[in-house]
């Protein structure tokens, strides 16, 4: 089946948040949840079948913030830290961050 992450509504949700949603065909696999305010974004929750999707859509969401504007990202959700910590993000005492940019400038370091 074809793969495609992308917006799981037209534009924003009354918050300002964006969904998007992993899918493979009409099956939905996944979704992340972020916010973009200004120079910053927030994932606010992630969740995928495995690590590979989870891992996937994080690397959306940065894309698509950064399109958005954001030069970082930021998350307080403890359970998504181990993820987070695997593409990059730098646990600081405001949860875990990352530099979209410095990502984004970085080649792939998979295992």
């Amino acid at each position: 089946p074809m793969v495609s992450i992308e917006p799981a509504d037209k534009g924003t949700a009354a918050d300002g948040s964006v969904r998007l949603v992993y899918r493979a065909g009409s099956r939905e696999c996944g979704q992340v949840v972020f916010r973009t305010e200004g120079p910053k974004a927030q994932l606010l929750q992630a969740a995928g079948e495995n690590n590979l999707i989870l891992d996937a859509l994080v690397r959306a969401a940065l894309n698509a913030a950064d399109l958005a504007g954001a030069r970082e990202m930021v998350c307080q959700v403890p359970t998504l830290y181990p993820t987070l910590s695997a593409v990059g993000f730098v646990k600081s005492d405001k949860g875990m961050g990352i530099q979209i940019r410095e990502f984004f400038n970085h080649p792939c370091s998979h295992p």
